[in-house]
């Protein structure tokens, strides 16, 4: 089971990648599941959405997974 996260910079892994207090990471920790996270700081709706998409025709996405979709405003 793997959790996976699209949206834009409030959903991202901050930019290191090793600060261990990003939500992400705790959610990962919480559920003892791995994170994959697809998120792009300064991108919009169209963006998470053409890589849930993608995601999810590759199969990539199971039954058992979890997704997290963030959008900070659904008009940008």
């Amino acid at each position: 089971m793997t959790i996976h996260i699209f949206g834009d910079s409030f959903a991202c892994i901050c930019a290191d990648h090793t600060d261990k207090c990003c939500w992400p990471h705790q959610l990962s920790k919480l559920k003892n599941e791995k994170v994959c996270c697809f998120a792009t700081p300064g991108s919009g709706p169209n963006d998470a959405l053409t890589k849930l998409v993608f995601q999810l025709e590759e199969e990539l996405i199971t039954s058992h997974d979890t997704v997290f979709v963030c959008l900070s405003d659904q008009f940008l």
